[in-house]
């Protein structure tokens, strides 16, 4: 029954099959300050031989970063972890079990896996946008770095199940009392001022309905986002339905973003769509064209 014993080492060991492309390998933590040990000296004995530091430390730096950085975290845990796994697999191959046509199989896919991964990896670092290509990518798309900074009136719904004796509005009530707010202020009356008075959104009440900027990939619905930049400059918009209530807002300026502020953005994203485009392409080179159905359907999965 050793084996089940194993398998909560082994777990807290082994990394998962397959890590996305674009996610950084995990660096080791840097080690605390403090004598160094020589590579002659002595530092364990495991299995009754002796093993020097040199030897730990050539040992460990065969394998990758996630089991180097669980070395630094818990050496002889760590240690122990690689001795088990060689011993078994040492075994493995003692009984041919390299050999057998399920391994071979499992091995040829882990081995395309872990190329064809190192190669995506390779190419989406290898690229690296000049200036021109970035600044020529802000021009481009201009709209994408506007800014608007608005404010806001917020009245909010209950169903009619938690209506309060009249302390809260439902639907129809929250709808007549922001479109009411519309007409004073088309009317000519003073925004901030009934926010302050009115808004449900204390945050933004306190500071006259001033809601702050939404951007166009700010985190809100796209029915905000699309009718904040339909806005013309000291427009209000009609009232926008939401699950709990209905807004208001006012467009009070609308401007871009510098360069500067969004260049790390850009980079990344000629970055994105330059890797994108190759996939793509490679995707497109090997579009499978079936010229017997009859073949396909008779192959279904095994």
């Amino acid at each position: 029954m050793r084996h089940i014993l194993l398998i909560p080492l082994f777990c807290s060991f082994v990394a998962p099959a397959q890590t996305a492309p674009q996610k950084e390998a995990v660096k080791p933590p840097a080690a605390a300050a403090g004598p160094v040990t020589p590579d002659n000296k002595v530092v364990a004995t495991i299995d009754g031989k002796d093993y020097t530091a040199g030897e730990v430390r050539a040992l460990v730096d065969k394998f990758p970063p996630q089991i180097r950085s669980a070395f630094a975290q818990n050496p002889t845990r760590a240690l122990n972890f690689i001795f088990m796994m060689q011993y078994l697999a040492d075994q493995a191959q003692y009984h041919n079990l390299d050999k057998a046509p399920e391994f071979q199989q499992d091995f040829e896919y882990t081995r395309l896996n872990l190329l064809s991964q190192a190669e995506l990896n390779n190419y989406r670092n290898t690229y690296q946008p000049t200036y021109d290509e970035q600044q020529a990518y802000y021009n481009e798309h201009a709209a994408q770095y506007e800014q608007a900074h608005v404010q806001v009136i917020y009245i909010s719904f209950v169903s009619g199940a938690l209506k309060d004796a009249g302390k809260a509005l439902d639907e129809a009530g929250a709808k007549a009392k922001i479109e009411d707010l519309r007409k004073q202020i088309v009317a000519g009356a003073d925004f901030s001022k009934l926010a302050a008075e009115n808004s449900e959104d204390k945050a933004s009440a306190a500071k006259g309905g001033d809601f702050g900027i939404i951007t166009r990939v700010s985190p809100y619905p796209e029915v905000i986002k699309s009718t904040v930049f339909a806005l013309k400059e000291g427009e209000v918009s009609e009232p926008v339905r939401q699950p709990n209530g209905y807004y208001l807002f006012k467009l009070a300026k609308l401007d871009k973003q510098s360069f500067n502020d969004v260049q790390s953005k850009v980079f990344e994203q000629l970055k994105q769509d330059h890797f994108n485009q190759w996939v793509k392409s490679i995707e497109t080179r090997y579009t499978v064209n079936v010229k017997d159905p009859q073949f396909f359907a008779g192959h279904p999965p095994r």
